[in-house]
């Protein structure tokens, strides 16, 4: 009888628990095993199912693969790749790969059974793990590999890209902790983030990454097929997620460098010498004026200004793949600072000194080091000027692993000093109009909003807000001063209020639908200041994604059925109105979870 000092099927229940922290991370764990064996062709295979769900079949992921064109793997190495730690790649320190954890480590995060093909030669070898198995006490060493081909059913869902000779096949089932419950769900959640991670590879053609997904009741069906594109959050690659810039600028990059890339040689306490790189890069000033221009809401709430917001904070990569983006020199409350980018590089050999996690989700030694608390924690006064300066003479003489820390985080701290400079001058920044007389235009919507006002004030029946807009007494530049602060308070960019503001007053229209990100689960919000009606779209709400989705003409109606609301809310007496805006927002919150069931 073996007294094994942790038995495996309590061994395997703690390491389902390893943290990745979505199943987008741990499928970079296999597209990290796909590059670092060479392969040019990596797909993301996903197969639906239907199963029954009350009164109708509900679709669900019931398979994923990664399948790539790689060199495959001989037998033994099939092997040692499905033990936890066993990986060859711990062999090659300049690689993507590394600690030999990554396959089974990954996929029992995400599901119970793992079956792998790898093929060399045109000889194709097969093994698997199975949690259920080894909770069992059934398998406590992974089976022997043995010839056995790829199942038709994969080999038809690769298609062009399956090469006889050679390639790997990792395929998931039993997806007991997937997170997202459909393969057009783990596309919309991973898309941006694998392509952020492998941007580098994806940007130099070196690999392409494709998403394909499938049903597979009676036959296999495919239903998408999409190739992953690079997302630079440093805004200097083209051909990204990121939307065609407008007018001339449409084969530009969205950021320009800022300053010269700068090189760091580091040599760690235990020897080993690496190399940092660190680039910065800003937002074109001339892009982001005419951003300003053409866009109908603040540039921050443009879709290039959420993307921008999306890879805010600077970006940890490894051997040219991400790791993570870090908040720690950025501040999110502050929304100018996505106008910048900040990348640090760095090669293998400094993993130690960074606090490279197994998993390749962090990077733990890197913070912002802070000179004073350190001398106090090394036993130092730092209000002792002697002392605290002894401590630092020490500190940069010796160069241990926390000094080259704090030098890197000195060095970028110094740049986004000058970068936040920049981007503040950014709102200031407001195209010259050279025709006085030409206006920003209304939309569609609101043109038919003031006609319906102008019929009501023709037919003797004007509502509050329509005798208070038209009051002739008020002058207009009280008018504008005070729907501009009322859109100031909302959160809307300072330059935009007055814009909006102006063209209200001067087209003679009370009523202006806007998209503006809010708190809370509120679909819309409705603000009134001088006798005008501002709908204002949550674009932080899950219905927004949908809106934003499709064409103009259904844009336009979308509006007027919200200003209708509006509309309605604003002629309603003050009772009412208060319980509309309750309605309102529990409406959001349902409205979201409706969202949330039928993405997922």
């Amino acid at each position: 009888m073996k007294n094994n000092i942790i038995p495996a099927s309590l061994a395997i229940t703690s390491m389902r628990d390893s943290g990745y922290k979505t199943a987008a991370h741990a499928i970079a764990e296999l597209i990290d095993n796909s590059i670092q064996a060479t392969a040019t062709n990596v797909q993301l295979l996903c197969i639906d199912k239907s199963k029954q769900g009350g009164l109708r079949a509900v679709k669900h992921v019931d398979q994923v693969a990664i399948f790539d064109d790689g060199k495959g793997m001989a037998k033994h190495v099939l092997q040692q790749a499905l033990q936890f730690g066993g990986g060859l790649h711990r062999e090659d320190s300049s690689g993507i790969g590394k600690f030999g954890m990554g396959l089974p480590s990954a996929t029992i995060s995400q599901c119970r059974r793992l079956d792998v093909y790898s093929w060399q030669n045109g000889i194709c070898h097969y093994t698997y793990l199975d949690v259920n198995e080894i909770e069992a006490g059934n398998l406590e060493n992974v089976p022997e590999p043995i010839e056995k081909p790829v199942p038709e059913v994969w080999r038809e869902a690769i298609g062009e890209d399956y090469n006889p000779e050679h390639g790997t096949i990792a395929i998931w089932s039993d997806l007991d902790r997937i997170s997202w419950k459909t393969s057009k769900s783990l596309y919309i959640h991973s898309e941006k983030l694998i392509g952020r991670m492998y941007r580098y590879f994806i940007n130099d053609n070196r690999v392409k990454i494709r998403f394909k997904s499938f049903t597979n009741e009676i036959s296999l069906t495919r239903t998408d097929n999409k190739l992953f594109k690079a997302n630079d959050p440093l805004f200097l690659m083209k051909n990204t997620v990121l939307p065609d810039l407008p007018g001339n600028y449409i084969n530009e990059t969205f950021f320009e460098p800022f300053g010269e890339e700068q090189v760091i040689h580091v040599e760690s306490s235990s020897g080993l010498r690496g190399v940092v790189k660190i680039k910065y890069s800003r937002v074109q000033r001339s892009i982001h004026q005419e951003l300003q221009r053409v866009a109908s809401v603040a540039v921050g709430s443009t879709k290039w200004g959420k993307i921008a917001a999306e890879n805010q904070g600077v970006s940890i990569v490894r051997s040219g793949r991400e790791l993570k983006v870090t908040e720690i020199f950025s501040s999110v409350s502050e929304p100018r600072e996505r106008w910048f980018g900040v990348e640090v590089s760095f090669s293998p050999e400094l993993d130690e000194l960074f606090g490279v996690t197994f998993d390749k989700q962090d990077v733990v030694n890197f913070e912002r080091i802070d000179l004073k608390v350190e001398a106090e924690n090394e036993g130092y006064d730092s209000e002792n000027s002697k002392e605290y300066s002894e401590f630092v003479d020490i500190f940069e003489r010796e160069k241990s692993d926390r000094y080259w820390i704090y030098f890197i985080g000195k060095e970028i701290q110094a740049n986004l000093k000058d970068l936040k400079s920049y981007v503040k001058t950014l709102a200031e920044s407001k195209p010259q109009n050279n025709n006085p007389d030409e206006q920003p235009t209304l939309s569609k919507a609101e043109h038919t909003a003031k006609k319906i006002a102008e019929k009501r004030i023709a037919e003797k029946r004007p509502t509050n807000s329509d005798r208070k807009f038209h009051d002739p007494e008020t002058p207009a530049k009280e008018k504008i001063d005070k729907i501009k602060e009322t859109l100031s308070r909302e959160g809307v960019d300072v330059v935009e209020a007055e814009t909006v503001a102006r063209t209200l007053v001067t087209s003679d229209c009370n009523v202006k639908f806007m998209e503006q990100p809010l708190k809370g689960n509120i679909l819309f919000d409705v603000a009134r200041e001088a006798g005008t009606i501002i709908v204002l779209l949550n674009s932080n709400h899950e219905f927004y994604q949908f809106y934003d989705s499709v064409d103009d003409d259904k844009k336009e109606l979308l509006k007027l059925v919200l200003i209708a609301w509006a509309q309605v809310e604003d002629n309603s007496s003050e009772t009412e109105r208060s319980d509309m805006e309750d309605i309102r927002s529990r409406w959001g919150k349902e409205v979201k979870k409706y969202l949330f069931e039928l993405n997922n």
